[in-house]
């Protein structure tokens, strides 16, 4: 008793360092005293380490407890088994139905599991139970910002901020909430404010560059400059390795690591995963992947596949940045890959490590990271020009067709007739994350709308469910003189009816400075044409990189004036129209973008000369 008296001091004076020390000795000691392996475990959390094994123990050995069950689900969200964390949140509330803690765990696990309703329902049980439960504010905000209860989400983010006005996170989070709306002015001054309070948020410091990377007004030097003092405070953070014990043999098999929270049906995974199968199939002697899964959202289908062509899979949620990049030159990676950049979930911190000898930044981000240990960042040549070079710490490498590689859609979907031709009038459309859709994007559309008489506009996105959105939406364009009856708004769709929907689309219209990506590569296999506005950036010429291997470059505008007068001047050629819907998908597939054999001949020669490169200097 008096050394379980030691631990609860240790505990509550955060001493968790010299806490496990001791829950580890005591342990040892007497290994059928559930007290102790539970300490160690809520040492471990505290620290953000591995708490697994510890908590195990414990619950086996005090089925009973409450906490201790609530502590093991923590454990296995760090682990990514949110269904097994699911039941012992259920097991904590049996117990103790009174528990706010659990109902807000719950709550945040049923969210990443995708299981929205309940998600609202457990956080909301929590604030019933403690009414100013700053973390279940925050995840019911979250919560009814994906039920796509915009209003809602952004009220409960104010109420949060202002229980805690000098709270980081809560400034944060509200920022977040009312970016989903294209609030971006406030949006930015919360997390200004918040950066103002907590400099070190290294989170908040990433999503300030992602945003800023995607909207107007920032300069690409300026974009530069940020990205260093954010990439300067991730190496103060850390302790960079200067040698690397890897064989120095330009020859030999390869360890490529890859770290991202998007190994799924994702964007970032859809443009990977045939990589991943052409690599394993054709150059299994020659290459080896492993994969760093930071398990930020549920597994899925596309997850096993990738899972199945590597050779190492790690899940890393449990692991701080200095055990991860541990593990990272423990497993001897040659090059290692971030695939998230300043987007959300990512390990950028970890690459301040400099773990591998060689670390490249390629697909998740369209901007420079920032980061002294990032060596490369890929792109290709019409995306990323030589005059935009200088506004990248990182050296730039050019795949010679396209970086990117998209993974054909598994469903059986033919490319129907256009739509014009049985409608009678043109039908625009946009797929694309209202996020990216400023009141500048909007005005060009409707300036595209009044030129072209009768013509419709089709936007789609999970976000215009919620009414608040298709209101501000149609509200910009009825005040312009376009006829609310023009406009059409579809939320979230099944699956199965994503695709089909472009069979309603003519002309698709991209947002800018931020294109769409994925989106556009979609309507291109549907045979639907894009007109998008190139400007100078690496983030603005994503759509110019596709139209170009999709043979349309005539379809990419260098101004809003000519953007418009592209929109309308297609729009008029029905037969044009059609003949392109007609042979889009096949110029396609002779293409690296959706030939994934040959772009990984392509990638192979790509990242064995920068291997080339590392050899010669480390000899």
């Amino acid at each position: 008793m008096a050394r379980l008296n030691e631990l609860v001091q240790l505990s509550r004076t955060g001493r968790f360092a010299e806490l496990e020390r001791s829950a580890a000795e005591l342990a040892r000691k007497h290994p059928d005293f559930g007290h102790a392996w539970s300490f160690m475990g809520i040492a471990q959390l505290a620290m953000g380490t591995d708490a697994l094994f510890a908590m195990e123990n414990a619950a086996a050995l005090l089925p009973a407890d409450p906490t201790i069950n609530l502590n093991l689900a923590l454990a296995l969200i760090a682990h990514g088994e949110l269904q097994r964390a699911e039941h012992h949140c259920r097991v904590a509330i049996a117990l103790r139905p009174d528990y706010a803690k659990a109902h807000m765990n719950l709550g945040a696990i049923l969210l990443d599991l995708g299981r929205v309703e309940g998600a609202i329902e457990s956080c909301e049980k929590a604030l019933a139970l403690q009414p100013d439960y700053l973390a279940a504010l925050t995840n019911l905000s979250a919560a009814l910002s994906s039920a796509n209860r915009k209003l809602d989400s952004i009220a409960v983010a104010r109420r949060a901020l202002a229980l805690s006005p000098d709270d980081s996170a809560a400034h944060l989070n509200l920022g977040q909430r009312l970016e989903d709306l294209g609030m971006v002015e406030e949006a930015e001054e919360h997390i200004r404010r918040a950066l103002e309070i907590d400099p070190g948020n290294l989170v908040g410091q990433s999503w300030r560059q992602f945003l800023c990377s995607y909207h107007p007004g920032h300069s690409g030097i300026d974009l530069l400059a940020q990205a260093r003092r954010i990439g300067q405070l991730f190496t103060d953070a850390a302790r960079p390795w200067q040698d690397w014990p890897n064989d120095p043999d330009p020859g030999r098999c390869l360890k490529l690591g890859f770290v991202s929270p998007d190994f799924r049906r994702q964007s970032v995974g859809l443009f990977v995963e045939n990589v991943f199968a052409a690599l394993h199939d054709m150059m299994g002697e020659r290459i080896e992947l492993h994969a760093y899964h930071v398990d930020a959202f549920a597994s899925d289908d596309n997850t096993a596949r990738m899972k199945s062509y590597c050779a190492g899979w790690t899940h890393v949620n449990h692991m701080s940045d200095s055990a991860l990049a541990e593990k990272v030159r423990q497993d001897g990676i040659d090059i290692l890959f971030d695939l998230s950049g300043h987007t959300g979930c990512n390990r950028l911190p970890m690459f301040a490590w400099k773990p591998a000898p060689v670390q490249v930044s390629w697909i998740g981000y369209l901007g420079t990271t920032g980061l002294p240990a990032m060596d490369y960042l890929i792109a290709d040549e019409c995306t990323l020009t030589v005059s935009e070079e200088a506004h990248f710490s990182e050296k730039i490498l050019r795949m010679p067709e396209t970086y990117l590689c998209f993974r054909p859609p598994e469903e059986e979907c033919a490319v129907g007739e256009l739509p014009a031709a049985r409608n009678g009038y043109v039908t625009f459309g946009s797929f694309n994350n209202p996020r990216k859709v400023s009141d500048e994007v909007l005005e060009t559309w409707a300036e595209v709308l009044a030129a072209v008489p009768d013509s419709r506009l089709l936007c789609k996105y999970g976000g215009f469910s919620d009414e608040t959105l298709r209101g501000r939406f149609t509200s910009f364009f009825v005040k312009r003189g376009i006829d609310e009856a023009r406009l059409e708004f579809m939320g979230r769709v099944p699956h199965s009816e994503h695709l089909p929907t472009y069979n309603r689309v003519d002309i698709a219209l991209d947002p800018f400075p931020y294109p769409g990506v994925t989106t556009s590569v979609e309507a291109l296999w549907m045979g639907v044409p894009v007109v998008t506005l190139a400007g100078e950036s690496f983030i603005s010429r994503q759509g110019a990189g596709l139209l170009k291997l999709a043979g349309l470059p005539e379809w990419a505008a260098c101004s809003r004036e000519e953007y418009v007068a592209k929109a309308v001047e297609f729009a008029a050629r029905l037969d044009h129209l059609a003949q392109i819907r007609g042979r889009l998908r096949e110029t396609l597939q002779s293409t690296a973008l959706l030939d994934s054999r040959r772009f990984a001949v392509q990638f192979e020669s790509l990242v064995r000369g920068i291997w080339r490169t590392w050899c010669d200097g480390a000899r």
